[in-house]
C-alpha cells in the first residue's frame, strides 16, 4: 500500500495498549504521521497543535468518554471539520447513529476489521 501524504497526520486515542500498539503498527504502514494517546484529554489539547486530519476515537476511554471529546471538538471552531472514525466494543446501529447525529463520520467495531477501517480512514485522507 502507497504511503499517504505527510500532512495527512492520523491522531488515534485508544486506552487499550494491545489495541493502539495494533493501530499504530498498521497505520505505519500507510502515514509516517501518526499520533497514538491513551486518553481524551490529552488528544484534546494536542488536536489543536496538530490539527490532524482523522481522529480514531475510542468511545470507552479511561479519563473522560468519547462523546465528551466528540463534544468539544465539534464545538470549537478550529477543530470541528476533522472527521472522527469512532470505535467501541458496544456497537449496535442505535449506539452508531445516535454518535453520527454528533458529529461522528463513520463507527467501527471492535475487534478492529484492519482492512476496513484503513479503507474508512483513506476516504478522509489526501
Amino acid at each position: 500500500m502507497d504511503r499517504i501524504s505527510q500532512q495527512s497526520m492520523i491522531l488515534v486515542v485508544e486506552d487499550n495498549l494491545k489495541d493502539l500498539n495494533l493501530l499504530n503498527t498498521e497505520l505505519r504502514k500507510i502515514t509516517n504521521s501518526c499520533i497514538c494517546l491513551t486518553e481524551g484529554m490529552k488528544a484534546l489539547m494536542l488536536v489543536q497543535v496538530y490539527h490532524p486530519k482523522v481522529i480514531i476515537l475510542d468511545m470507552e476511554l479511561g479519563d473522560i468518554n468519547g462523546i465528551q471529546v466528540i463534544d468539544y471538538l465539534k464545538r470549537n471552531p478550529v477543530t470541528a471539520n476533522i472527521p472522527i472514525i469512532a470505535t467501541t466494543s458496544k456497537v449496535n446501529k442505535s449506539f452508531c447513529n445516535f454518535i453520527k447525529k454528533l458529529g461522528v463520520n463513520a463507527c467501527i467495531s471492535k475487534p478492529y476489521n484492519i482492512e476496513e477501517l484503513i479503507k474508512v480512514i483513506l476516504k478522509y485522507l489526501d
